[in-house]
């Protein structure tokens, strides 16, 4: 919880160097970034921070059980997306006037990192070495989030991943049509 407190608290710097090498902004529009930043952390904090707390109390209650259920996982995924979908929503007209900044150098620095990303996710998600770092991966995030999983556990996770259809093709296809609409 502490590293990620000071994420939180440090959105504004943290973001802003993740923008940047995505964008690769001037210290001018680094400095408006990180004025949109601090507005939109402001916004977080007043108003989704408090849904983000009630949203962990409900999965906590329903996990008090031992059990969740699928309804209630189920709604807890509606609640998350639409947390990230207000988040955008407020996001959008604060990031408008820097993207309306940038040069057509930026845009094709942008392309040019997102044709990078897609390339690693493509490599690291197809074939048998996807089916395992898939496993490997859904693990780690299950022990990020649930704490460690005894050694019996953790290969069931990574079975159950691995197992999973993944149509590569598809999902690519996805991904192609979220940047674009993007």
């Amino acid at each position: 919880c502490s590293s990620l407190s000071l994420a939180y608290n440090q959105l504004p710097f943290l973001g802003g160097l993740w923008i940047d090498s995505y964008l690769d902004l001037d210290s001018t529009q680094q400095a408006r970034m990180k004025d949109k930043l601090r507005a939109w952390q402001a916004w977080h904090r007043r108003e989704e921070l408090p849904q983000w707390v009630a949203l962990l109390r409900q999965a906590g209650a329903a996990l008090d059980d031992g059990v969740m259920t699928q309804d209630e996982l189920l709604a807890l995924e509606r609640a998350g997306r639409a947390s990230a979908e207000r988040c955008l929503q407020h996001a959008a007209p604060l990031a408008a006037p820097v993207l309306a900044d940038l040069r057509p150098e930026q845009w094709q620095h942008l392309q040019k990192k997102i044709d990078e990303k897609n390339a690693e996710w493509r490599e690291n998600n197809a074939g048998r070495d996807g089916q395992t770092e898939r496993g490997k991966k859904y693990a780690s995030t299950l022990e990020r989030w649930l704490g460690d999983l005894d050694r019996a556990t953790r290969k069931q996770a990574r079975a159950d991943a691995e197992g999973w259809h993944f149509d590569l093709a598809a999902l690519s296809e996805s991904r192609a049509t979220r940047e674009a609409r993007t």
